[in-house]
């Protein structure tokens, strides 16, 4: 009985042993943030007809000093379609979200949104679409 109690404390206390709690902190300090930064949030298609699909691009940059991460990019409506890149966008390179608008069914004036949740401090960023489906 002696010798399990002894064997649990010496259990407990090697594993709070400094060295540990050391390299904790040091997985813990911030390393940098990302920043995103789009040429632009908001775009008029225009005037489309019924039933067109268009793919509008939304350009950005990791203006950061982190590599950024788009976890999701989630369309107001299932008429809208996102694709985006899966991988890590390094410090200073350049991406592209599309969004794919199918207007069967739409007529007048429309407007779609897309938010993007990204790693950076406003981790969600809205980008709009709006135009006439004639």
């Amino acid at each position: 009985m002696k010798q399990t109690l002894l064997f649990l404390a010496i259990i407990i206390l090697s594993s709070c042993s400094p060295k540990q709690e050391k390299i904790a902190e040091s997985q813990s300090i911030n390393i940098g943030k990302a920043k995103i930064e789009f040429s632009t949030l908001n775009f008029d298609f225009g005037t489309i007809k019924q039933g067109e699909e268009i793919i509008i691009s939304f350009d950005f940059k990791n203006i950061g000093d982190a590599p950024l991460i788009i976890y999701k990019v989630e369309p107001s409506c299932g008429c809208t379609v996102s694709k985006y890149p899966r991988e890590p966008i390094k410090i200073g390179e350049n991406g592209k979200i599309n969004l794919i608008f199918k207007s069967a069914g739409f007529y007048g004036y429309q407007i779609k949104t897309a938010k993007v949740y990204t790693n950076t401090q406003d981790s969600i960023i809205t980008l709009t679409i709006h135009g006439y489906v004639e």
